[in-house]
């Protein structure tokens, strides 16, 4: 299988995975004795748990020899890319705890960072190729 094929496929499966999760998220948000928190926290750690044999398997192959500037680096960015999803998440699942709001709704509104990323860059001095502004 080449790799393009491969990506494809890939993509295909991550995208019906999340756009699955936000039926399981609503679904999720009609109990009132979960708050979205606690949904929040056991659907990372279970994603978490999934991942880990991935990172272990990836990290072995590599076996790079990284700089302690490099680790400190990687390390705040990830907190602080943490914080920013673990809120963003939060607010989301705490919107679909509310009944006006439809998986349809949330996922919606949620995909408007498609849109909000080339924005963001082009005021980050980045420069749009012509394909992503007819995208």
């Amino acid at each position: 299988m080449n790799n393009k094929l491969k990506g494809n496929l890939l993509l295909l499966i991550t995208t019906i995975a999340w756009g699955s999760s936000f039926v399981a998220q609503r679904l999720g948000m009609s109990d009132p004795d979960l708050t979205p928190s606690n949904f929040i926290a056991m659907r990372t750690l279970m994603g978490g748990i999934v991942l880990l044999p991935f990172i272990m398997a990836t990290n072995r192959k590599k076996q790079q020899k990284n700089t302690k500037a490099d680790k400190k680096q990687l390390l705040v960015g990830g907190v602080v890319i943490g914080i920013i999803l673990c809120f963003a998440s939060i607010m989301q699942t705490w919107g679909m705890a509310y009944p006006d709001t439809s998986a349809g709704k949330a996922g919606f509104i949620t995909s408007l960072y498609i849109i909000f990323v080339p924005i963001v860059g082009i005021f980050l001095g980045r420069k749009l190729s012509p394909i992503l502004v007819l995208g």
